[in-house]
């Protein structure tokens, strides 16, 4: 009831809150710049540090180079909002919709994105170092030579997220969902990604000294360019670096992905590795039942409850793939996660499990999967 009567959902017409008692910020399509023409010479814009937004609706709000450093935004809704350059460095943003938001070269150090949705956001050159991404949603997002260093990504869904020259290093993935997903040029030095799903990857000139145990590596493709047969790299990577002042910028970080450069990278991971990477692991049931033990036990982890196991039961459900988890495996998962529903202290991760997420747990684990 108090839900229905201060936080109802907003108008999408015309943008105001249908709560009859709404508590919450609404201020979708406003513009916070006050000359457009001096933003390229000042630092910050417009200053929200430490503001309480909770459950604020920005949507498609004009924020370039706002400072929201340590903002309580949990909640928010900022889907197609301009915030190119702005500060969300150790901002609180659980839960928060970010779909198509424009944040190229913002900072995010540090950012508690847990739950987040940021799919088809535009993250190029975005500073997500230490963020907290546990089962956030980042599907096609743009996030070429974005900074993940040691982000938390557990669980977490980057289906067909373009990550060309991104840095990865020390992030945490396991068991994230990376189908499809545009590597290339990656970094990705003592990156984890155990059990972790990268069906049809592409990773050319990928490097680094990634840690694969259960990982899904079928159909890798380290040999496929990140442009058309009919484009060349440039026209590739102007395409991206189009973004003003940060154009300088991506054009030099870009540079590892240059076919004409001189000094490859180290650590290359070519074919031969991910190869021999996808045939040393166990085969057939023993790697489905070793990974369905692997997920679970991840998903239990009182740590980031419940971010991480509802990101792993979500991208388990839109998959369906038997291949990643068989029928066998998934029940074990599932067994395992329903524990928690009546003792607690079986399985943390699911502390705070809505009444949708056990419903949708128990739809799950009575799936009988079958192959595409």
């Amino acid at each position: 009831m108090y839900a229905l009567l201060f936080q109802g959902a907003v108008d999408e017409v015309s943008g105001r809150p249908r709560s009859v008692f709404s508590n919450r910020l609404v201020l979708t399509n406003q513009s916070f710049i006050v000359d457009p023409e001096k933003l390229d010479k000042i630092t910050v814009s417009h200053f929200f540090r430490g503001r309480d937004l909770r459950l604020a609706v920005l949507n498609f709000a004009d924020l370039r180079k706002a400072d929201f450093t340590g903002a309580q935004l949990q909640g928010a809704s900022l889907e197609g909002a301009q915030l190119q350059g702005a500060s969300l460095e150790e901002a609180q943003l659980q839960n928060a919709r970010l779909s198509t938001a424009q944040l190229q070269g913002a900072r995010l150090h540090g950012a508690q994105l847990q739950g987040a949705s940021l799919a088809l956001a535009s993250l190029q050159g975005a500073w997500l170092n230490e963020a907290q991404l546990q089962g956030a949603l980042l599907l096609s997002a743009q996030l070429q030579r974005a900074w993940l260093d040691k982000a938390q990504l557990q669980g977490a869904s980057l289906d067909l997220a373009q990550l060309q020259g991104a840095r990865l290093d020390r992030a945490q993935l396991q068991g994230a969902s990376l189908n499809e997903a545009q590597l290339q040029g990656a970094s990705l030095d003592e990156a984890q990604l155990q059990g972790a799903s990268l069906n049809w990857a592409r990773v050319w000139r990928a490097f680094g000294t990634p840690n694969l145990y259960l990982a899904d590596l079928r159909n890798i493709d380290a040999h496929q360019k990140p442009w058309k047969d009919n484009e060349t790299f440039g026209d590739w990577r102007d395409a991206i670096a189009n973004r003003g002042w940060l154009r300088d910028d991506l054009i030099g970080q870009l540079a590892v992905l240059d076919p004409a450069g001189k000094n490859e990278p180290e650590n290359l991971l070519d074919q031969g590795y991910w190869d021999r990477a996808h045939s040393s692991q166990p085969q057939g049931e023993e790697v489905r039942r070793n990974r369905a033990k692997f997920l679970a036990d991840l998903a239990c982890m009182g740590d980031s409850a419940p971010y991480v196991a509802r990101g792993l039961f979500h991208n388990l459900m839109l998959k369906g793939d038997p291949e990643l988890l068989d029928a066998g495996g998934l029940k074990l998962f599932t067994d395992q996660l329903l524990k928690g529903k009546s003792d607690p202290t079986t399985c943390p991760g699911v502390r705070d499990f809505t009444d949708t997420d056990w419903a949708e747990l128990s739809e799950l684990g009575s799936k009988t999967l079958i192959p595409r």
